[in-house]
């Protein structure tokens, strides 16, 4: 072939020496084949090369791209969680910032109170200080106070042995100091104790257990509608010898037979029929609901009676028994003897329960408040 090819280059030079020869042509169609076959895989080669550039690039710009959309995909998911992280804090922040100002107005809230406690503080100290300054005086000011509450318990509940112990106390404590308006003083309370053990005292528990007694029986006694009736027995009366009456009277056979008849038959159908009195008709329509309601009524009031005679009220318990004694009258069969029973024990109580009169302590308030006004 490069024989050919330099022989080509070289048949100018020569035209004008020897005429030119003809080109080298192959000498069989095989010397011709390879060079076609050579150029053809050539092509399919770079064909093939370009194809796998292409397809690898196609791979590498997918690739690329999913990756691409993976970081973006991250990016956002980052970026999404920082929004809800940010609004989270934003909400602590918040929240904190309520807290904070709570605290501050707890803190000044606190810091009024702290102010008045310190103020009360001082006054209790300054009290305190006036009153250990001079012992009389506070010795005086608790006999006081011990006083006080002696007459007002005593007044409320009448409890003697307590108003006594209180009027003890206070001697003893004035024992301790001297002075002739301290001698004043004793001797009112000791007038006042004498007046307190010579008071007969009143049997509170006693009437109280009367009380609950009669809240026992009051399901068990009859209503006026539920009295139980008698049942009536016939009975025949005596044979009589009815021709020796009609001898005796002068009145034909048959007339005094049948008037022994008539009054037979006259006593049978009476002891059919019983006949009551019921002077409130309401106790009769009263329905067994009703009935319960009644019982529990009549209950309470008994039981605030037993709360006005353990507190002393008069008037309260003077109401309490006189309500309950108008609801046994009028809705509970008064023949009964359980009910006259309970109806008797109100009675007791309504007049046992302040026969006695309860003494005041006048006399050793008014020697303390006499001391206080001349001291």
């Amino acid at each position: 072939m490069t024989d050919s090819i330099d022989s080509s280059k070289t048949a100018p030079q020569s035209t004008t020496s020897t005429p030119p020869l003809p080109p080298n042509t192959p000498f069989t169609p095989y010397e011709l084949q390879p060079k076609q076959r050579g150029g053809s895989a050539g092509t399919a080669l770079l064909w093939l090369v370009l194809l796998i550039v292409v397809v690898v690039a196609g791979v590498g710009g997918f690739m690329f791209n999913r990756k691409f959309d993976q970081r973006d995909a991250q990016f956002a998911q980052r970026l999404q969680a920082n929004d809800t992280q940010t609004d989270a804090l934003r909400a602590q922040a918040d929240q904190a910032a309520s807290s904070v100002q709570a605290l501050n107005t707890q803190i000044i809230q606190f810091q009024g109170k702290l102010t008045d406690a310190q103020a009360q503080s001082q006054a209790l100290q300054q009290q305190y200080q006036d009153l250990a300054s001079n012992r009389d005086d506070w010795t005086f000011a608790e006999v006081e106070q011990i006083l006080s509450s002696a007459s007002q318990q005593l007044q409320l509940t009448g409890n003697v042995q307590l108003a006594l112990f209180a009027l003890q106390s206070a001697d003893t404590r004035l024992a301790a100091t001297t002075g002739p308006q301290i001698v004043t003083i004793r001797k009112a309370i000791a007038q006042d104790m004498d007046k307190l053990r010579a008071t007969p005292s009143t049997d509170l528990t006693g009437l109280a257990i009367k009380l609950d007694t009669a809240i026992d029986q009051i399901d068990s006694l009859p209503l006026a509608g539920e009295a139980p009736i008698t049942q009536p027995t016939a009975h025949a009366d005596t044979p009589r010898d009815t021709a020796a009456i009609a001898a005796a009277t002068g009145q034909p056979y048959w007339r005094v037979w049948l008037q022994q008849l008539a009054s037979g038959i006259g006593q049978q159908l009476s002891s059919l029929v019983t006949v009551r009195r019921i002077d409130n008709a309401d106790a009769m329509l009263a329905s067994p609901d009703q009935s319960y309601f009644v019982r529990e009524n009549v209950k309470l009031r008994l039981l605030s009676a037993r709360l006005s005679l353990l507190s002393r009220s008069e008037p309260a318990l003077k109401s309490d028994l006189h309500a309950a004694d108008t609801g046994f009258g009028r809705y509970f069969d008064q023949s009964s003897g359980k009910v006259k029973a309970v109806r008797t024990l109100l009675q007791q109580v309504d007049q046992a329960s302040f026969a006695v009169t309860v003494p005041d302590l006048n006399a050793s308030l008014a020697a303390v408040h006499q001391f206080k006004r001349g001291g």
